[in-house]
């Protein structure tokens, strides 16, 4: 038997994390991820981007 950990974590916390701003727009995510060095060819990127960078800070992911 195999199992993933797994942790949920809300869409307001990780644009909180990442923004500064729980309700932050697609924009001022992609602007955030930008600030960070990254440049996401959509808010799909960003957003994904966003969450690795949550997990990292949060959850003793590997940098």
């Amino acid at each position: 038997d195999q199992t993933i950990p797994y942790q949920g974590v809300s869409v307001g916390t990780i644009k909180r994390h990442i923004s500064g701003k729980g309700n932050a727009s697609k924009e001022e995510i992609i602007t955030a991820i930008k600030a960070k060095g990254f440049n996401p060819v959509d808010d799909n990127e960003a957003d994904s981007l966003a969450l690795l960078l949550w997990a990292q800070d949060n959850m003793g992911a590997k940098q």
